[in-house]
C-alpha cells in the first residue's frame, strides 16, 4: 500500500514502517499543517517507534507534499476526517490483527481526536502531541477575517502567521525541517475557518470522549496552547487519560532535544493498553 483513494478520487500518499520483531500494536500516524508524509518529524518519529517495536502507518493529507488536491485546503472537516476513516479502516484491515492507535501531531492531533470522538470502535488508543485544541498561534485580525475570506475567496492561500521560529530547541533540525521543498506554509481560508471548527466541535464533544487519551505538549510551545490540552484532559469524559507535559519544549516533538523521552513516552503507553 502506497496511497489510499478518497472518497472524490484523490490518490493521498501512505508510509509503512514495521519492526524486525513481530509488532506490540499499530499506529496511524497524521501529520501536522502543511507537513508531508516524509517530513523530518515523521519519518523520525515512525523509525523510532518502529524500533520499538510498533507497526506505524503514515497518512499525507490531502493539499499536503504530493497528495492530491488543491494546496493545503478542505472544502470542510469532514472530508477530513472521511480521509483519515478510510486509512483507518484499511489499516484494520490488515493481518495479522493488531491494537490500533492513533498519534497525530498538531493539526493532526486535532483530526485523530476529532475522529475518534466521532469513530471510537476499534481504537485502543489515541496519542495527540502538541494538538491544536483551543487557542493559536497567528494573526488575530486574519482569524478575525476568516469568516468573510472563507466565503469570498475560499481557496486564496494566505500566511497564518505562525511562530515557525520555535518548532525546536535543535537549531540543526529547525533548519532542516524548514528547509524542506514540500513544508508549506501558506493555507487557505475556507481549511483555517473548518480547522476553528473542528476546535469548537471537538470541545464540545470532550464529555463523550470514550477513548483512552494521552496528550503531550511542550509548555513553551507557541503555535499550540498548552493550556488547551490540560483544560481537554480535564473536561473529557474517559477515566483513561493522561497530560504529559515537556518542560521547556517547543511545537513539534518528534523533532525537539528530548525527543527519544517522547517516543518512550508514547510506546510505553501503547504497550500498556496493547
Amino acid at each position: 500500500m502506497t496511497s489510499i483513494t478518497t472518497k472524490d478520487g484523490l490518490q493521498l500518499r501512505v508510509r509503512l514502517d514495521d519492526p524486525v520483531t513481530p509488532a506490540r500494536a499499530r499506529v496511524v500516524m497524521v501529520h501536522g499543517l502543511g507537513d508531508q508524509v516524509d517530513g523530518l518529524p515523521y519519518a523520525t518519529a515512525a523509525s523510532a517507534l518502529a524500533a520499538r517495536g510498533l507497526s506505524v502507518r503514515r497518512l499525507e493529507l490531502r493539499g499536503h507534499g504530493r497528495s492530491g488536491g488543491p494546496r493545503v485546503h478542505a472544502d470542510d472537516w469532514a472530508v477530513l476526517r472521511d480521509d483519515l476513516g478510510r486509512f483507518v479502516q484499511a489499516v484494520a484491515g490488515e493481518r495479522p490483527a493488531l491494537p490500533l492507535f492513533l498519534v497525530g501531531m498538531s493539526m493532526g492531533g486535532l483530526l485523530v481526536t476529532n475522529f475518534a470522538s466521532y469513530e471510537p470502535a476499534g481504537l485502543r488508543g489515541v496519542v495527540a502531541a502538541a494538538p491544536a485544541l483551543g487557542e493559536t498561534g497567528g494573526s488575530p485580525i486574519k482569524r478575525a477575517l476568516l469568516p468573510v475570506l472563507a466565503r469570498v475567496v475560499p481557496r486564496l492561500p494566505i500566511d497564518p502567521k505562525l511562530d515557525l521560529s520555535r518548532m525546536t530547541r535543535d537549531p540543526d533540525l529547525q533548519r532542516e525541517y524548514l528547509s524542506d521543498p514540500l513544508y508549506q506554509t501558506r493555507m487557505t481560508p475556507r481549511l483555517a475557518a473548518a480547522m476553528l471548527g473542528a476546535i469548537e466541535d471537538t470541545r464540545q464533544r470532550a464529555a463523550r470522549f470514550s477513548v483512552p487519551l494521552l496528550l503531550l505538549h511542550g509548555t513553551a510551545d507557541t503555535i499550540t496552547a498548552p493550556a488547551s490540552s490540560v483544560e481537554f484532559c480535564e473536561r473529557t469524559g474517559v477515566p483513561d487519560k493522561t497530560y504529559h507535559p515537556y518542560e521547556g519544549a517547543y511545537h513539534n516533538l518528534f523533532i525537539e532535544t528530548n525527543r527519544e523521552q517522547v517516543f518512550d513516552d508514547i510506546a510505553s503507553w501503547i504497550a500498556a493498553r496493547a
